[in-house]
């Protein structure tokens, strides 16, 4: 029994985001929001896109781009997508990178 492999499940999400709340502390990070709003926003605009998205707050990724934030997002082929947001302007583009074809 401990030999068995684990099962897979189904992927039946359109994309899964992972906003680093860490860039919000940094002194280099974004200046126009902080990232629980970042987070707020890729959340409603899944709803608005009719989208089934999660979203999580995670710690650093390593990816620390100037002035932005780090997010990155799986869609549902699961080819990882990373972005740096630097305006809540650019959240439904980088939503629709990570889920093309369902926005």
């Amino acid at each position: 029994m401990k030999n068995e492999s684990p099962r897979e499940l189904p992927f039946r999400l359109d994309a899964m985001v992972l906003v680093c709340k860490a860039c919000g502390k940094r002194s280099s990070g974004p200046k126009k929001f902080k990232p629980k709003h970042l987070a707020q926003e890729f959340k409603s605009e899944g709803r608005e896109a009719r989208m089934k998205t999660r979203v999580v707050l995670t710690s650093c990724m390593g990816l620390c781009p100037k002035n932005a934030a780090a997010v990155a997002a799986i869609g549902p082929d699961g080819h990882p997508a990373q972005f740096a947001i630097e305006s809540l302007d650019q959240v439904p583009q980088a939503l629709a990178a990570a889920a093309p074809g369902r926005s």
